[in-house]
This record gives structure tokens, C-alpha cells and sequence, in this order.
């Protein structure tokens, strides 16, 4: 509503409404790329030890194993995207 006022106005030309417009792509790319570069750490971490990082652990397999904790609550919720889904029930050892 906020930006029809102020277009209405004539103060937002046309190129900035696109570029506001643009932003939720611009952010769902980010988050995407967050998910690839946490989903590649778990990744080989499990190579390294051969099991997911545990949430309750200390340091780095703590934050990775929260990330893990996290997709897990995602999919309960039915908020996470069934790309990321079918690539975690492809990962070995992951459970829901």
C-alpha cells in the first residue's frame, strides 16, 4: 500500500518500483545460497566423521547440527521446500 501512495504521488519512478519489487528474489537467492553452503558443511562433515553433527555438541558441529535441528522443525511445519527435502532423505544416516 505504502509504495501505490507514494507512485501515486509520482515520487518512485517505475525503475525503483522494479528494483523494490526485485528484493524477495534477491533475498530468496541468498537464502538459497545459505542453505547450499550449510547443507555442503554438513556434507562434509559427515565425510569427515561419518555421522550428522549432533545440536548438543560444542563449536562448529554444534551450529551444524542446530542447521540439521532446524530443517527438521521446517519440514514439520511444512515450511521447508521439497528440493531441500528429497536432498536430505537422500543424505546418508538423515532422519526427520
Amino acid at each position: 500500500m505504502l509504495l501505490a501512495g507514494v507512485h501515486h504521488r509520482g515520487t518512485c519512478t517505475d525503475m525503483r518500483i522494479s528494483l523494490i519489487f526485485n528484493i524477495p528474489a534477491a533475498v530468496r537467492d541468498a537464502k538459497a545460497e545459505q542453505w547450499e553452503e550449510s547443507f555442503a558443511d554438513v556434507k562434509k562433515f559427515y565425510q569427515e566423521h561419518t555421522r550428522l553433527p549432533q545440536p548438543d555438541a560444542s563449536g562448529d558441529e554444534k551450529l551444524l547440527g542446530m542447521w540439521a535441528d532446524r530443517q527438521r522443525s521446517a519440514n514439520r511445519k511444512n515450511k521447508l521446500p521439497h528440493t531441500y527435502i528429497r536432498r536430505l532423505d537422500q543424505f546418508p544416516g538423515w532422519h526427520w
